[in-house]
């Protein structure tokens, strides 16, 4: 018989790990972060003996609650037929993981999840066969790179077990409702063809760190650029989107 001291240590330990177990269950991977500065350009038209046309430019915040309503909406909303449609369940969140491949077999995927494990990838090929994606980060290292100069660099370092890597990339961030309205990158005007659509063109940092246990990553990209909301053009004066998460290493 095993003496009561080792059963009640053992009897920690269990709910210790049960409790870790929850604790990583529920804190899930890290969400993507986007917030914007932009302008709407609405158009209003009066009609009469003279036609009128008059634009007006209003300026709003966007944060990433609306946009993640935006992919939320479009999901739940897209044509059936391709056999993506889907609503999102309670907490779900977007998150952007660098070190994976799409669909498309490109670096970097978007996904939706939230801490009960749900899972919803943000691009794929529908039952047509046809690519489909909602959201894209594209540079020379990451994504669709068809119309992007090489203006990158990196710096590694290896030392006892852990590596580092920082790079350095122009970049476009695209979030979209029209999942075949995708590569922005090679097609500027794609971005007309959305109802809903948001564009950040700047600089992209990635930041890598390895050691023997854990790896964690960070990105973060900064500048402006355009979109549609509501069918108006927009103007991104100013965008900011983020990420940081931390998994275990897979030996």
């Amino acid at each position: 018989m095993k003496p009561i001291k080792t059963l009640i240590c053992a009897a920690v330990a269990g709910i210790m790990a049960i409790a870790a177990s929850k604790a990583t269950a529920a804190a899930g991977p890290s969400p993507f972060i986007v917030s914007a500065t932009v302008k709407v350009i609405v158009t209003n038209y009066f009609t009469g003996a003279d036609d009128v046309q008059i634009q007006t430019i209003i300026t709003k915040s966007l944060s990433t609650k609306g946009v993640f309503l935006l992919i939320s909406n479009a999901v739940a909303s897209t044509n059936n037929t391709t056999g993506f449609r889907t609503n999102f369940p309670a907490g779900s969140y977007l998150v952007f993981d660098p070190n994976r491949n799409n669909a498309d077999d490109l670096e970097g995927v978007f996904y939706v999840t939230n801490k009960n494990g749900f899972y919803y990838q943000l691009d794929g090929f529908g039952t047509n066969a046809e690519y489909y994606s909602f959201a894209e980060l594209d540079s020379f290292i990451l994504g669709f790179a068809s119309n992007l100069n090489e203006v990158s660099s990196y710096k590694d370092n290896f030392s006892n077990g852990t590596w580092t890597e920082k790079d350095f990339d122009t970049a476009i961030l695209y979030i979209h409702d029209n999942p075949f309205s995708y590569d922005i990158s090679a097609n500027p005007s794609e971005v007309y063809d959305n109802n809903y659509a948001i564009v950040i063109s700047g600089i992209l940092q990635i930041n890598f760190n390895s050691t023997t246990t854990s790896r964690t990553y960070s990105t973060s990209l900064s500048g402006s650029g355009n979109g549609e909301w509501k069918g108006d053009d927009i103007v991104v004066t100013k965008g900011k989107a983020s990420e940081k998460a931390k998994t275990p290493r897979v030996k």
